[in-house]
């Protein structure tokens, strides 16, 4: 939901591989910025492998939503996916997911804020919250929730503590 890129893009070992022995292989040439920070940065390592942040997506689907951030898309020429219910504009970056799962993405994405001090820009954080109080938690996401707490130690309060923003 959050994407890699998103908070990646503002760490050393993302932006700058090569200060990083780790990050050398042995003919000398530098991993991915990606595959750095998941070498030598811890917190991007625990958030690249949260269980909060994983959903299953379709592949083209995942590909076409690139690192785009989520949001409202008005333009006609939005791409579409069949019965999906995703919109996804290019031209801004931007991809409207479909209602029933907007207070999910909405928790997943403060929940990623707080747990990894991601930044959230206030135009994002208010529409989270609006999907927050649009779009409360279901059975599934609670029992989601549920099961990533007991494999991962730890809940997404916003989920377990469920209340409008």
């Amino acid at each position: 939901m959050f994407p890699a890129a998103q908070f990646g893009n503002f760490r050393l070992c993302w932006r700058e591989p090569e200060r990083f022995e780790e990050c050398t292989k042995s003919n000398g040439k530098t991993v991915s910025g990606r595959a750095c920070c998941e070498r030598v940065d811890p917190v991007f390592e625990a958030a690249h492998n949260d269980l909060h942040n994983l959903y299953p997506s379709v592949g083209q689907v995942n590909g076409q939503r690139s690192d785009y951030n989520w949001g409202m898309v008005s333009s006609r020429d939005a791409e579409t996916f069949g019965d999906c219910g995703i919109r996804i504009d290019a031209s801004i970056r931007r991809v409207q997911p479909p209602e029933a799962v907007r207070g999910d993405i909405a928790r997943t994405m403060l929940y990623m804020r707080d747990t990894y001090g991601f930044r959230l820009s206030s135009q994002d954080t208010q529409l989270y919250t609006a999907w927050n109080n649009q779009d409360p938690p279901d059975a599934w996401e609670i029992e989601r929730n549920r099961r990533i707490k007991a494999i991962q130690g730890v809940g997404n309060r916003y989920v377990e503590d469920y209340k409008r923003l």
